[in-house]
């Protein structure tokens, strides 16, 4: 299906918010977001009418957790001034970083390319919704189509999904088509 979208990913804290809305006629609209540790997701139909929502939880609040580390390729300022953010070294071409909140702990691999830039991403256990519980489940994420935008590199191209029974199943799939560096308190 296809969207627009804003977001404002936060570089000081690990915060995000994801706006979009798709068709018909735009008339639906999501929000996803992570802010001072609580997850929020709802999507509304006129502006108003709330046709679905996830109710804050550890596992949804690990799954925002996740998107916020997943997405620092969009975000590179947040590697060097987020502090919460927890780095170790894997090996020449890999890094973990992870997040704990309160309720919930999140860790995701990062691949980079011969450039040193993110490539990929790899958390083993992002809690996925099916029926009525969580199952956390394997998730992996590719970016590309480098470019050069305020002295940073970014990904104008990414995709993530989830791996079941034993198959990918991408999620989401997107295009960047602006990015800017505003200060935000």
């Amino acid at each position: 299906m296809r969207f627009s979208a804003t977001q404002t990913i936060y570089l000081q804290r690990p915060e995000f918010e994801w706006n979009a809305r798709t068709d018909p006629l735009g008339l639906i609209s999501v929000t996803d977001a992570l802010k001072s540790g609580e997850p929020r997701l709802e999507v509304k139909a006129l502006r108003w009418l709330r046709i679905a929502s996830a109710p804050p939880s550890p596992q949804t609040a690990k799954g925002k957790m996740l998107r916020y580390l997943a997405e620092l390729a969009w975000a590179p300022d947040a590697i060097l001034r987020n502090p919460q953010l927890v780095w170790r070294v894997l090996s020449w071409e890999r890094l973990s970083v992870s997040l704990d909140s309160n309720t919930a702990h999140a860790e995701i691999k990062i691949g980079l390319d011969q450039e040193g830039r993110i490539f990929s991403i790899f958390a083993q256990d992002r809690p996925r919704k099916e029926g009525l519980t969580f199952v956390e489940r394997p998730w992996a994420g590719r970016f590309s189509n480098y470019r050069r935008r305020e002295g940073r590199w970014l990904p104008f191209s990414g995709e993530v999904g989830w791996e079941l029974d034993g198959r990918e199943f991408i999620a989401w799939r997107g295009d960047l088509t602006n990015w800017s560096l505003e200060s935000i308190s």
